[in-house]
């Protein structure tokens, strides 16, 4: 029986089985400026990027349980330099 872990795990395995599932995923990470500093002078704009950088790394985390390879594969499509 699949519990409801395995099947959002399922989803994002058959969302990034092809390139435009990676490259949505790809631009998700992007703007949540994951890999960046969110630190910020103006209190609200640091509460901002501190959130989004937040559920990036949710979403970076949940792409890795579910397929490490093909979030490599991602990284290697659309951050080649990194």
């Amino acid at each position: 029986m699949n519990t409801a872990r395995e099947l959002e795990l399922d989803a994002i395995r058959g969302m990034m089985r092809n390139e435009a599932g990676r490259d949505y995923f790809a631009k998700l990470l992007a703007e949540a400026h994951v890999n960046l500093d969110t630190f910020n002078a103006d209190p609200i704009k640091h509460a901002h990027r501190a959130g989004s950088r937040l559920i990036g790394l949710r979403i970076q985390r949940d792409l890795i349980e579910a397929d490490s390879d093909l979030y490599i594969t991602m990284l290697k499509e659309h951050f080649p330099n990194e």
